[in-house]
């Protein structure tokens, strides 16, 4: 009874094995087909591309980031760090798996090529339908590369998955299946490293492995040997798979920071560029990180010399009595930007003063490195005051002049109060900004200063070039905004027009101007020289008053007003900007103008002082 019960479960286990060996029989007729179809598309793209080549079509790569769905270029909008790492990992992973299927491709094909001549001639191949669907991603990917994203690779890694667990469950005897089990692990670690979604991989290999253990449960049974075939290489595919995205996390967290900080940098010194002379980078020990050429015009000296080079000792730059307290600056633990005032040597060992704007940083390496743009200081620049410059402008021309307009002000305070408060103006030194002018000028670049004045002491404007010109005090002579080459030919041409219009009132013949001449200006808030065609438009007559601090003119009698003044307008046109002069030429050039402006003069009128005026037209 006991041989007939053996001999019926051995003759049912034959008929089992048979079956699945018949189940395997039909399945494995899909094996050729699918993979022959595969071919043909491969074989269809190389004969196009070939086709392509033949009529002399260019063959251009593929733009894997444009093509790939959600791989657009990251915004460069402020947005949080974690984030940004998340969205470019996203990205890098899909082009990884793309570039990797697209490698794979040849390989996938040619051995997929075998297996099918192999089973065409008999010559005995098992089917492997894991290396199919990945030749079938690698077909999809070449020929359709938007097809990789996200979602569909953690499908892909979900069906790949379950066609391992598949094929191992058709092994029919348990040495074929720890021999496949092997290279199921490999390919399964393979997987998970290039893939790196740390959720899917865990996910996948917890649900491989329970399916795995009651798989051999039902069909051998467990032992301690299968039980950790089965669950230790799936414990060492999610470490390794973690691990290797963290350290991928990492490095792109890194990269994206000293990206920022290196555009950072950037953006601090084009800004500093555009206000100073020179920009250095210092390091922790003071030294030039890079070569500084502006730095050697700025100080009239050679850029080849082995201080403005990199290595430089900046210290030896300064001033012996200003190093002191350059380093107590620098060494400030203040992060914020700061602000110094201190003296360098030229090539002549003269002391030039300078600004500087500090702020700093850390690289890579953790050491500070100090940004400054230095500047030199403009009123080092400026020339001294001519205090005998020639005037053709009389006393007795001016009282005349104010007289005749004197006279013609009664006629015309009736319909010009509103027009003469908006015009009326200080011009003592005052640190107020100045009136701005309405009426036929308003839309014009034009500014009032004081004929009697030495550095022609701008008194009014209009709203067109204060927006030009940007906000100015009283106390400021537009002679000073002139390029010092231009001085001298500005304030010569500035009291020709005077003269010619005061001989134009006295004759009573018709008033014809000089015209027009081209000058450079050097507005203190443009930092840069702007060429500019001047032209003396008209002059006015207006007295100062005695208390300048007072702004409120109304209601003052005609005794508590001074000497009269002549206000000149000069209008500003053709204006276009210029590269920023070099501080070699600005100190030059100041002492030649210096020199040449210095004459003897004896019809010079006296203060530049000046209070608010009341202009009148002059009846030219």
């Amino acid at each position: 009874v006991r041989l007939r019960a053996v001999a019926f479960s051995a003759q049912q286990g034959l008929r089992a094995l048979s079956g699945m060996a018949k189940v395997n029989a039909d399945v494995a007729m899909i094996y050729p087909i699918w993979g022959g179809l595969m071919l043909m598309l491969t074989i269809a793209r190389l004969a196009h591309a070939a086709f392509k080549a033949g009529r002399g079509g260019m063959l251009s790569p593929m733009r894997l980031r444009l093509l790939i769905r959600g791989c657009a270029p990251v915004a460069g909008a402020a947005q949080p760090i974690d984030k940004l790492v998340k969205e470019v990992g996203r990205v890098q992973r899909v082009e990884r798996i793309t570039l990797s299927l697209v490698w794979l491709h040849p390989i996938f094909a040619l051995s997929v090529a075998c297996h099918i001549s192999f089973w065409l001639f008999d010559f005995g191949s098992d089917s492997n339908w894991s290396q199919l669907l990945l030749f079938t991603m690698t077909v999809g990917t070449v020929n359709y590369p938007a097809w990789v994203t996200p979602l569909r690779l953690i499908f892909c890694h979900v069906l790949l998955t379950i066609t391992f667990a598949v094929a191992l469950a058709l092994e029919q005897s348990i040495l074929q299946w720890s021999d496949q089990i092997l290279w199921v692990t490999m390919i399964r670690t393979a997987l998970g490293v290039v893939h790196g979604d740390k959720r899917a991989i865990i996910a996948n290999n917890v649900v491989f492995s329970l399916a795995m253990l009651v798989f051999v449960q039902l069909r051998w049974g467990m032992t301690v040997v299968m039980f950790q075939k089965i669950v230790l290489p799936s414990i060492f595919i999610c470490i390794l798979s973690v691990f290797v995205e963290q350290s991928r996390e990492s490095e792109l967290r890194a990269t994206l920071e000293a990206k920022a900080s290196k555009e950072l940098e950037a953006s601090v010194e084009a800004v500093l560029a555009t206000i100073c002379d020179a920009v250095v980078l210092l390091s922790s020990s003071f030294r030039l990180l890079r070569p500084s050429p502006h730095l050697a015009g700025m100080l009239l000296r050679s850029s080849s010399s082995a201080v403005f080079t990199t290595g430089g000792n900046f210290i030896d730059l300064l001033v012996e009595s200003d190093r002191d307290s350059f380093l107590q600056f620098m060494g400030d633990s203040n992060t914020h930007a700061k602000m110094l005032h201190a003296r360098m040597r030229d090539a002549n060992s003269s002391a030039v003063t300078v600004h500087f704007y500090h702020t700093n940083y850390l690289d890579l390496e953790g050491q500070p490195v100090h940004i400054i743009g230095i500047r030199e200081d403009s009123e080092e620049n400026r020339p001294q005051t001519p205090q005998e410059l020639q005037s053709s402008l009389s006393r007795q021309a001016v009282d005349e002049v104010w007289d005749r307009a004197h006279e013609s002000r009664a006629s015309s305070n009736n319909n010009g109060n509103n027009n003469n408060r908006s015009t009326a103006s200080s011009i003592s030194g005052s640190s107020d900004p100045m009136p701005l002018v309405e009426g036929d000028h308003a839309m014009s670049r034009c500014v009032w200063v004081d004929a009697s004045s030495i550095d022609l002491t701008m008194v009014k404007c209009t709203p067109e070039f204060s927006a030009w010109s940007g906000p100015s005090g009283l106390n400021v002579g537009l002679l000073f905004w002139v390029a010092p080459a231009d001085q001298s030919n500005f304030y010569e041409f500035f009291h020709k027009a005077l003269h010619h219009y005061i001989q134009c009132s006295q004759d009573g013949s018709e008033s014809v101007g000089p015209g027009s001449l081209v000058l450079k200006l050097q507005p203190p808030h443009w930092g840069r020289s702007i060429e500019a065609e001047a032209e003396i438009v008209e002059f006015c007559a207006g007295r100062s008053y005695n208390n300048s601090n007072n702004n409120n003119n109304e209601g003052r009698s005609e005794d508590s007003l001074s000497e009269p003044r002549i206000l000149g307008c000069v209008s500003f046109k053709s204006v276009r900007t210029t590269q920023k002069r070099s501080k070699r030429t600005s100190r030059l050039a100041a002492a030649a103008a210096k020199i040449f402006m210095a004459r003897p003069s004896s019809s010079a009128v006296a203060s530049s002082s000046a209070g608010s005026a009341a202009p009148e037209k002059l009846q030219l």
